[in-house]
């Protein structure tokens, strides 16, 4: 595969979790909330945030962050706070088991160049990795790239087909480079320059929405 993990590192949220961000209409708990979606939308998949929340064990519950239904996959985007951060995984954790049905991901960190974000718990479990889009049909197919140590000594592959978000067992395309493909360049410097909407441009959403005749913005 054509990925060059050499020079990666392993992302950690270190920086502490900031106010409230807004991003498209859409309040979100945090800056690094709002980069995700950013992310998402640069590579064209639906998502959205804090649909629903879910019960299992003897009282616990759990509200993912981001649903992205073409994919089957729930991200947990997790605190810079250790103490929330180790709860964030107790909760994911249980919840993968619980629904085997979802792909469950927890996050490393906002994605960056360079960086592995993401972890994928489950049947094709990824403990360092980054979502790709593919190299050739970004819309017909996605990638869990990564590997389960730290030092990336056997890179895991996980294609998804959009749509299903089934596991493609012989994929024919493979994940676009993280560091030369012009896509990921695009949606990694639209995490890194993404600045919350002010109340102003909130302002004038709202006005476009009103001369569509649609009542506002929809609550979260």
């Amino acid at each position: 595969m054509p990925l060059d993990h050499v020079a990666l590192r392993f992302s950690r949220n270190s920086e502490p979790d900031e106010a409230a961000s807004v991003y498209g209409g859409i309040r979100y708990r945090s800056k690094r909330h709002a980069q995700w979606a950013v992310f998402f939308d640069a590579l064209g998949l639906e998502h959205v945030y804090e649909p629903r929340a879910f019960r299992f064990g003897r009282g616990v519950s759990l509200t993912p962050d981001f649903w992205l239904p073409e994919l089957n996959a729930w991200l947990i985007v997790t605190s810079a706070d250790a103490v929330i951060r180790d709860v964030d995984r107790w909760k994911a954790e249980l919840f993968s088991r619980e629904h085997p049905e979802f792909r469950v991901w927890l996050s490393n960190g906002v994605p960056r160049a360079g960086e592995w974000h993401l972890e994928q718990l489950g049947a094709t479990p990824v403990k360092c990795g980054m979502l790709l889009a593919d190299a050739g049909e970004p819309s017909r197919q996605a990638w869990i790239c990564g590997a389960n140590d730290e030092q990336a000594t056997r890179l895991v592959f996980d294609a998804v087909e959009i749509g299903t978000g089934r596991s493609v067992l012989t994929p024919r395309g493979f994940p676009a480079d993280p560091n030369t493909n012009s896509l990921m360049r695009m949606a990694y410097g639209q995490v890194e320059h993404f600045q919350t909407d002010s109340w102003s441009s909130l302002g004038a959403v709202t006005g476009r929405l009103a001369s569509r005749g649609l009542s506002g913005i929809s609550p979260m």
